[in-house]
């Protein structure tokens, strides 16, 4: 499927600008307005691709997730699945990762738009997992792959972006 160039260059150009203000003003700034006015573009353009900013934070997420792990054809099904575990860790260590993952958990109770762009991201997520292994793969399959992960960041507190962390926080 051929993609339009201008809106590749659109998307490139909004996610530049979504990753520089997660990185300097955190996800509670952001707006269509505040992204259209940092991209250098109208904000009908953002409300004609996404629905809403938490969409466009999912989908900035699972973009910058959206190449597979490579070198990985003769690994074992637990060199994948560290692999995975490094490839979240990795994104959690990125400021603007970080931010725009915590928003929409904190945002997803109250806000269905939240819980919709969670929600989406996670399925995304998890069918990366299963092409990674070769078989089916559903939301508790990706909450005990990525689960340790996210609680070494974001509860424990400390930097789960070595695989010596990573396997630390697992049983």
């Amino acid at each position: 499927m051929t993609v339009d160039p201008r809106i590749a260059r659109t998307r490139i150009d909004v996610f530049a600008a979504t990753r520089t203000l997660l990185a300097t003003d955190g996800a509670m700034s952001l707006t269509f307005s505040t992204i259209a006015q940092a991209a250098g573009i109208a904000r009908k353009t953002l409300y004609a691709h996404w629905e809403s900013p938490a969409h466009l934070l999912a989908e900035f997420l699972a973009d910058g997730h959206s190449e597979p792990l490579m070198g990985l054809e003769h690994a074992s099904e637990a060199e994948r699945v560290q692999a995975f575990r490094e490839d979240i860790a990795a994104g959690l260590s990125d400021p603007a990762t970080r931010a725009a993952i915590t928003y929409l958990m904190a945002a997803a109770d109250a806000h269905p738009h939240a819980a919709d762009a969670l929600a989406a991201l996670t399925r995304t997520r998890a069918q990366q997992l299963g092409e990674l292994l070769g078989r089916a793969s559903d939301v508790s399959d990706l909450a005990e792959v990525a689960g340790p992960v996210f609680f070494t960041r974001l509860v424990a507190g400390t930097d789960p972006s070595t695989p010596t962390t990573i396997r630390k926080a697992l049983p």
